[in-house]
């Protein structure tokens, strides 16, 4: 939030407190509540909405400056510097020798796993069909 949206959000409070505190019988009371929960809806549902137009300006560049515009290929180019720098972590993880082992056995494990996901799928075909095939109406 900007500073003045702050300080006219912190006067508008303060006026509803301010009503609140001026009023005089239960009614009263009652309608400063709703008359504040009302504006405070209202200011809620507007922020959220300029919210979410600011961050879908800002995510598609609509109003980049050329500084905006050095700042996104910059950004570009770390995530792609880290991609790759994670990438080579991982080959360096994957060379200690203490790891070979438990990296083959879990390479075996997983694809033991596809296999049996390959197998599973195709029993629940199988007995779709089957369901299918003994559980059909007899023409009349």
């Amino acid at each position: 939030m900007s500073g003045t949206t702050t300080l006219r959000v912190a006067a508008l409070a303060l006026l509803g407190l301010a009503a609140a505190a001026r009023a005089e019988t239960y009614e009263e009371i009652c309608k400063a509540i709703n008359e504040t929960a009302n504006r405070q809806l209202t200011l809620q549902t507007d922020t959220r909405g300029r919210e979410e137009r600011l961050a879908q300006a800002l995510a598609k560049g609509t109003h980049d400056t050329p500084e905006m515009k050095v700042t996104r290929a910059r950004i570009e180019q770390l995530k792609t510097e880290l991609l790759e720098a994670e990438q080579l972590l991982r080959r360096q993880f994957e060379e200690v020798p203490a790891l070979q082992d438990e990296i083959r056995k879990s390479r075996e494990s997983m694809a033991e796993i596809r296999k049996l996901d390959a197998q599973r799928r195709e029993l629940l075909q199988r007995r779709d069909a089957f369901l299918e095939q003994h559980t059909a109406k007899p023409a009349n």
